[in-house]
């Protein structure tokens, strides 16, 4: 999402992501933008994610 045209072509992106991972499987994105920015592509046209989690890297590294 952080080229020029990102934002065009990101459901495409999710909704194959979606299709070729296995029953169960996880997909992990790691983003530098909001949460709020990045859910809602998350619930969009052909993706049926079961959950959606966030976790700030810096509480998981204890951050400085």
């Amino acid at each position: 999402m952080c080229s020029d045209d990102g934002f065009a072509h990101v459901q495409v992106y999710l909704a194959e992501m979606y299709r070729v991972l296995k029953p169960g499987g996880t997909l992990l994105i790691v983003s530098f933008a909001p949460p709020q920015s990045r859910f809602p592509h998350l619930k969009g046209r052909g993706c049926g994610w079961s959950s959606v989690d966030h976790t700030e890297l810096g509480a998981c590294l204890g951050a400085r």
